[in-house]
């Protein structure tokens, strides 16, 4: 009796850890299935044995949980070669990791004393510019991360954005409608460069000609501007950003790979992309919350949410729009920044504002799958959802409670509350 009751508790177990490395959440499935691994090879057989081993293997494989980035990241660049990785953050430090010939960081060190916002590396890679709260932009050396030279971008106010041109000069905004470049060469800083009707310039993205900018402001306006060789900015085209949940400030920009559209994060999880010609709307994608991570490759959109979740976005051929292909709970808070880690298979780096951080493999395999379905409307901010033990899922809708019927891939009603308040808990 003693060892059917064993085997039908490690029969429940192992079902707990399939549902578990399911939900997203690999580290509980190797808890669960580490209280049977002293006893595995004696009472452990069969089919039993197999799916032990299986998930065993697959969770440890799942998400590397890295050391603490010791702040909440702001900021993370990639370099155009796919080599480095950079970010910036809350504390003031600046960290480098490289992406071959396998992930590791190689450099971290503090620059300021003041947040840091926004952080670039130059095309040749020798360079790294990090802006903070006070105004200041730093330049370092991209090996030793030491402090070469440093000017004031935007006086008594914060900068948001720094990018390099391929002739090694640098352009710094933020809360403000000038945009500083600075001469390496000759150590000069110019305001020339402003964009009228900008009273902040959230995101500024650079061609890698150096031809042309992409700026995004605090108010939801995106234009397109020329970069000349003399002379001010010349727009070629401006667009406001529409609001379908509330707010449309510009939180990000990334130009897409082969520099043909670029994708935008603004208001609440709202994501777009559109033409760089044309200034037409591509695709768009309506998140839950607000997405602070955003990065794109040639063939899928990483974001990462306020509420900590974690999607993948596959880009359709034809301007056929955006399609969900796995999403999860990433972090027990909110997402600030992701990159692709790689190239054709990438890895996912996500950074949270504790300063968490994780790399996860991609394809991620142990995520909630959607499926196209009735139930792909999940529900407003203000709602939220749970997991049973045995795998249903229920969530909040106002006042009621509801469950997820798989089969049919509806909701049904379980529990309607009497009172008029709006349920937030689960």
């Amino acid at each position: 009796q003693n060892q059917e009751i064993e085997e039908l508790a490690l029969a429940g177990d192992i079902h707990l850890a399939a549902d578990a490395r399911r939900n997203g959440d690999p580290q509980s499935a190797l808890r669960i299935l580490m209280d049977h691994e002293n006893g595995r090879n004696s009472t452990l057989q069969g089919n039993d044995l197999f799916a032990w081993r299986y998930l065993h293997s697959r969770v440890q494989r799942s998400a590397e949980v890295l050391p603490s980035a010791e702040q909440g990241i702001w900021d993370i660049e990639r370099s155009v070669d796919n080599t480095r990785l950079v970010t910036c953050g809350s504390e003031g430090f600046v960290t480098v990791y490289h992406l071959v010939p396998s992930f590791q960081r190689q450099g971290h060190r503090k620059i300021a004393s003041t947040e840091l916002n926004c952080v670039a590396i130059s095309p040749d890679r020798r360079m790294i510019a990090t802006g903070g709260d006070n105004g200041q932009v730093w330049l370092l050396d991209a090996e030793s991360l030491e402090v070469k030279d440093e000017f004031t971008a935007v006086p008594d106010n914060h900068v948001y954005s720094v990018q390099f041109l391929p002739d090694g000069c640098l352009l710094a905004a933020g809360r403000s409608s000038k945009i500083a470049k600075y001469d390496p060469v000759s150590k000069q800083v110019s305001y020339d460069f402003a964009i009228p009707g900008f009273s902040i310039i959230e995101s500024l993205r650079v061609s890698q000609d150096g031809t042309w900018l992409v700026a995004g402001s605090g108010h939801g306006d995106l234009c397109r501007l020329r970069i000349p060789e003399q002379g001010p900015l010349v727009e070629q085209w401006r667009i406001r950003v529409p609001a379908p949940v509330s707010g449309n400030d510009i939180l990000t920009l990334c130009i897409a790979p082969g520099e043909k559209s670029v994708f935008v994060s603004a208001g609440v999880g709202t994501i777009l992309e559109y033409d760089l010609n044309s200034a037409q709307m591509l695709s768009e994608w309506q998140g839950l919350s607000r997405t602070h991570g955003l990065d794109v490759t040639d063939q899928y959109v990483f974001l990462g949410d306020n509420d900590g979740t974690c999607t993948v976005l596959r880009r359709l051929s034809s301007n056929a729009g955006l399609e969900r292909i796995c999403q999860w709970s990433g972090h027990p808070d909110r997402v600030t920044s992701v990159a692709a880690a790689g190239n054709r298979l990438p890895q996912i780096l996500t950074f949270d504002r504790q300063g968490g951080s994780c790399l996860w493999p991609f394809p991620v395999d142990h995520v909630i799958r959607y499926e196209p379905s009735p139930a792909a409307h999940f529900f407003n901010a203000r709602d939220c959802a749970g997991w049973t033990r045995m795998g249903e899922l229920f969530r909040t809708a106002g006042r009621r409670v509801e469950v997820l019927s798989p089969e049919i891939g509806v909701w049904k009603t379980v529990i309607e509350m009497r009172s008029e308040e709006h349920t937030s808990e689960l």
